[in-house]
Order: structure tokens, then sequence, then C-alpha cells
């Protein structure tokens, strides 16, 4: 099975790539998207882990 068809996959890369920007040369306001970006991404990744194990207890 490809890994990328796995659930959660594209979140935890968009997650993996927005930690890795560079911050320092951005201005404020993109530094605090990218901020909330990544603490939106977290809360998903977090939910679709919960969903995943609900399910799988059923």
């Amino acid at each position: 099975m490809d890994p990328r068809d796995t659930p959660g996959y594209h979140v935890h890369r968009a997650l993996s790539t927005l930690r890795n920007i560079e911050t320092g040369e951005l201005s404020t306001a993109d530094t605090h998207r990218i901020q909330v970006a990544a603490m939106l991404l977290t809360d998903v990744s977090f939910l679709q882990e919960v969903e995943q194990h609900s399910s799988s207890d059923k």
C-alpha cells in the first residue's frame, strides 16, 4: 500500500512543511499565519487519530 494513501498523510506533510519554514525573514503577520496554520493542522491531526481509534473499537 502506498503510504500517501494512509489517513493523515497529507496533514502530516503540510504540518512538517510549515514547521520547516524559516520565519526569521518573514513579516510578523506571515509568521502569525504560519503559527495559526500549524496549530490548526495539529488539531486536525489529533482529531483524525481520535476518529481512527474510535472506528477501530467498533
